[in-house]
């Protein structure tokens, strides 16, 4: 296949019907921006979308606090379809363990990805007991006891003597 490479870096194919760029490199084609968000007293913060209750369920969970509105708009993202029953139970839920209870569940809840009311009602049933988990923090230091050193060698059990011992002989 034979090519015909004009000046401006486009070449052209026989059996091609539209033009073939070479690769350069540098790409001429967008030109490069430059924009320093220190000069405008730093990054441009992501929009946030505010979150627009429809139904009773959903103006009922909003009402319960901050939580509540972090739980339901990341619960909608990761693809639950069954949100709306979901938030009649938790008000169930509710009035079964306390406001406190579920907002401490929920907040766990939306820790650990979990969205399912079931989820969060089975961390209501483990209580308190559940572990926290943290970030690493410093080096455990403890002072152990020093223990005798012994070598390895002498503490190998002589088993030729104790085969004798026993009336082995090593079928001679």
């Amino acid at each position: 296949m034979s090519t015909a490479t004009s000046t401006s870096g486009v070449s052209w194919s026989r059996r091609a019907s539209r033009p073939r760029r070479e690769r350069s490199p540098v790409d001429v084609r967008t030109p490069a921006t430059s924009v320093v968000d220190d000069h405008y007293g730093g990054a441009r913060p992501m929009p946030r979308r505010a979150l627009r209750p429809k139904t009773i369920a959903e103006k009922a969970s909003c009402a319960l606090g901050p939580v509540a509105e972090a739980f339901l708009p990341r619960a909608a993202a990761a693809g639950h379809i069954r949100l709306g029953p979901e938030l009649v139970e938790l008000s169930a839920l509710e009035t079964a363990h306390g406001h406190d209870a579920l907002l401490a569940a929920l907040e766990r809840a939306t820790r650990f990805v979990r969205w399912r009311a079931v989820d969060v009602r089975s961390i209501l049933l483990a209580g308190t007991g559940l572990p926290r988990p943290r970030s690493a923090g410093e080096p455990l230091q403890v002072d152990l006891a020093a223990a005798p050193v012994r070598c390895v060698f002498r503490s190998k059990p002589n088993t030729d003597s104790a085969l004798e011992r026993a009336g082995f002989d090593g079928g001679r």
